[in-house]
């Protein structure tokens, strides 16, 4: 099990992750996007946040070294 000590990356959203999708035309392929739904967006925000407090321990853990580059 993950917990959030030893968590080491952010995992990568894809057009998998998300409820709703629309396929659409890439050529002669088609690639699914996720549409703009209310929930794909609390998704979207969800992982905007853990990416948010993931840069906010790294800031907190490094304040010497960036106040030192100031």
């Amino acid at each position: 099990m993950i917990t959030e000590e030893n968590k080491t990356e952010i995992r990568e959203l894809s057009a998998w992750n998300m409820p709703d999708t629309v396929s659409k035309p890439d050529g002669w392929d088609r690639k699914t996007l996720p549409e703009a739904t209310a929930d794909n967006m609390q998704i979207m925000m969800g992982k905007i946040n853990e990416l948010v407090q993931t840069v906010n321990r790294l800031t907190e853990a490094n304040k010497h070294l960036i106040d030192a580059l100031k």
